[in-house]
């Protein structure tokens, strides 16, 4: 009789536990592929990656990006004051006007050539008769309606006179206003008798960009002229020329510069486009009543 060979020792009896575990098991198992120097490699490279991309996002493209494509904002603010006590003879009354700029965006804006323009309202009240009707009031509203100027028709004031010409100037100078930056001017102006209220006109040019004289104007500079006594036109001056031994004063024109010329509005929004796309004007228009009866005789 042949002997058998020997059996093969029997399989270890299973450990008891939840059925299946054996088999879930091998799936948390690391592969061989996941312990590769390479993969730790890449995942680190990915990693970098997206911190930088966030970083970018975060520091760049919010907070220099984003605000780079706003335009230029200022926040003007203007009151009108009496001085106590400062009625003249004539009738006369010193007033304070106060005007305050702001910077209320996120980057420097500069400031070009500006004006301001302060004109008194006379408002004749009592010269009857007030019209009351219809017939009456129809043709008065509709006549200032038809104007090119920016008045007004009110019922109460049924007579409007022609405004009166107070003073003018530069608001502020060729500046800088940083973020949140606030810059005000005060000025002190006589108000005639009979003036009851004012109405303030400002423009000012704003740059996000620093001027350049080279480029901005072809080196001249941005100033204003009164073509009558209530408008004002744009127009570019030579440099001005610093004391020197032939002594020429501060701020005097070159003996050989040519004039100051007169340009149309478009031509200076185009220049200044060119030069700044995101450039702002900051046109003001505000009417004030006179308090405590400035204008008037004592």
């Amino acid at each position: 009789m042949k002997d058998r060979p020997p059996r093969p020792p029997a399989d270890p009896p299973a450990k008891a536990g939840l059925p299946g575990l054996a088999r879930r098991r091998s799936w948390f198992r690391t592969r061989s592929w996941m312990r590769s120097e390479h993969l730790q490699q890449w995942t680190q490279t990915l990693v970098l990656l997206i911190g930088a991309v966030w970083g970018i996002y975060t520091f760049w493209y919010k907070d220099i990006w984003v605000p780079s494509l706003q335009p230029a904002n200022l926040t003007l603010d203007s009151t009108i004051t009496p001085v106590a006590g400062s009625v003249a003879r004539t009738g006369d009354r010193e007033t304070i006007l106060q005007v305050k700029a702001t910077n209320s965006s996120t980057r420097p804006v500069y400031l070009l050539g500006n004006y301001w323009l302060l004109t008194g309202l006379p408002r004749i009240t009592n010269q009857p008769p007030i019209p009351t009707t219809e017939e009456q009031l129809l043709p008065l509203a509709n006549q200032v309606l038809q104007q090119d100027n920016l008045s007004h028709f009110e019922s109460a004031v049924p007579i409007q006179q022609d405004p009166v010409f107070l003073a003018v100037g530069r608001l502020f100078d060729d500046d800088v206003i940083q973020p949140g930056e606030t810059i005000r001017r005060s000025l002190l102006v006589r108000i005639p008798r009979g003036i009851q209220a004012l109405e303030l006109r400002a423009l000012l040019p704003l740059l996000h960009r620093r001027p350049s004289q080279k480029t901005l104007f072809n080196g001249r500079t941005l100033g204003w002229k009164l073509t009558d006594l209530f408008n004002l036109e744009p127009q570019l001056c030579p440099p001005k020329e610093p004391t020197t031994k032939q002594g020429v004063q501060p701020g005097a024109p070159r003996p050989s510069a040519p004039p100051c010329e007169l340009v149309y509005y478009q031509t200076i929004a185009e220049q200044i486009a060119s030069f700044d796309s995101h450039y702002f004007l900051v046109n003001l228009r505000e009417q004030f009543a006179l308090p405590n009866g400035a204008g008037t005789a004592p």
